[in-house]
């Protein structure tokens, strides 16, 4: 595409001056600008929706089962590996630093 606006036959046109003419942007019989950008606007919707509809969803339902799996692996081990990780952390039970001798 060109941001330059050229006068041709006394009416201004987005184009680009040429040794040899001028090229029209916008004019059909010189570019496929025209159908190109129809085409991306029209296929934008449907890129978005497929990143909404598929790919996001298909991002979240795997960080829901990691953290599904991980809660059941904190269950499955039991209190005593969460205490065991907390003193391992220097974390008392009730939260407090514990004392060292």
């Amino acid at each position: 595409g060109s941001n330059q606006m050229i006068e041709v036959k006394g009416k201004k046109v987005r184009g680009r001056l040429y040794p040899w003419g001028v090229v029209e942007v916008e004019n059909p019989e010189h570019c496929d600008f025209i159908k190109l950008r129809t085409m991306l606007i029209t296929h934008m919707q449907d890129l978005q929706e497929v990143t909404q509809d598929v790919h996001y969803e298909n991002y979240r339902s795997e960080k829901l089962a990691i953290n599904k799996r991980r809660a059941g692996a904190a269950v499955a081990l039991g209190p005593s590996a969460t205490a065991g990780a907390a003193v391992a952390a220097g974390v008392a039970k009730e939260g407090q630093p514990e004392e060292k001798d």
